[in-house]
């Protein structure tokens, strides 16, 4: 085949000119109407990040195994699909039945915090919770009759149009794959959760670990910028970062590529281990107060404020954050005093 052939038969990108952006149809004037973010529901982490996460951004969302990571992903993809954006969920660690497990649990849990302190919810909400989570609930009829696994369903079918769970598999879900399942599910407001991705396979790449995450990330970052989608990319830390008090980027499996390719990075620590010592020698009873919350650090973001330490409290028996945080007080390690 000539080379004039193979030219007129590829589509070269040939750029916007500032005019088209100016004038007509694509004009700037319409930029401040458009959604440009996916709003996880965490308050005050959607104001640090100017809204949420941002359409064509992708965001790494670092940590030790346990620390919640895969729960704030879940979480956030539950808020996007229930405020009417879409949420794509690719699982390199679970298959949909524990994902589906994991979000009715989620979902009792929650029922059961708005019904209040009524004795006869929270008594009963733990064994609720492992009758979901065991996925037996269907056998069980007091269980499957029980008011707040009724309204659990009720909820979730209220967004489960907009929610996409997909299990991963290192041997069939690369990159490629990933932007199938994109362009097949996205629309104009769309969350992508990989959970995670130093799992996501690279075919064509036959070298070391650090050239297949670095592929990856630069694989997933052009999904981001070619489609109206956040990718949420959870990362697993290295071997030197388990022994750390407090992980940073450094602490994160492929963390130069990572670093360079995200626009958002965020750490996440349990609080116990990320304060400063003197915070519990001199009061021990911080101590047990510490562990209810995990730190989020917002290390890296192009588009506002950085090295921003906010905290959650777990409620992990319903898998699951207290959505409504607030910024540290305290001083962590390494860290500079963050005032609220």
């Amino acid at each position: 085949m000539a080379l004039s052939d193979l030219q007129s038969e590829v589509s070269v990108p040939v750029g916007v000119k500032l005019a088209e952006l100016l004038e007509g149809p694509n004009s700037l004037s319409l930029v401040p109407e458009r959604v440009t973010s996916v709003a996880t529901g965490f308050d005050p982490l959607d104001t640090v990040l100017g809204g949420g996460l941002k359409l064509h951004d992708m965001v790494v969302l670092g940590g030790r195994p346990g620390v919640g990571k895969t729960i704030a992903g879940l979480q956030w993809a539950r808020s996007a699909a229930m405020s009417g954006a879409t949420a794509i969920v690719v699982s390199y660690e679970h298959d949909a039945a524990t994902i589906f497990g994991r979000l009715f649990a989620m979902e009792v849990g929650m029922l059961g915090v708005e019904a209040g302190s009524n004795s006869s919810v929270s008594g009963d909400l733990s064994q609720i919770v492992r009758h979901v989570m065991s996925g037996d609930w269907m056998l069980n009829d007091e269980v499957g009759r029980h008011p707040l696994v009724r309204a659990a369903l009720a909820r979730l079918t209220t967004f489960s149009e907009n929610l996409v769970l997909v299990p991963g598999s290192t041997k069939r879900t690369d990159l490629a794959m990933i932007e199938q399942i994109v362009q097949q599910h996205a629309t104009d407001q769309t969350l992508v959760v990989v959970d995670y991705i130093q799992k996501v396979p690279d075919f064509t790449e036959a070298a070391s670990e650090q050239a297949r995450i670095r592929s990856v990330a630069e694989g997933l970052k052009q999904v981001a910028i070619d489609n109206p989608v956040s990718i949420l990319a959870i990362a697993a830390a290295n071997e030197g970062g388990l022994d750390q008090k407090r992980i940073r980027l450094e602490h994160l499996r492929g963390a130069q590529s990572l670093a360079y390719e995200c626009d958002v990075l965020m750490m996440l620590n349990s609080k116990w281990s990320a304060v400063s010592r003197k915070h519990i020698t001199f009061d021990p009873q911080n101590a047990e107060e510490f562990k209810k919350y995990v730190v989020f650090s917002v290390e890296k973001n192009r588009t506002g404020p950085d090295f921003i330490d906010l905290e959650f409290e777990k409620a992990f028996q319903h898998y699951r954050f207290e959505p409504r945080g607030r910024f540290v007080s305290e001083r962590l390690i390494d860290g500079a005093m963050v005032l609220e």
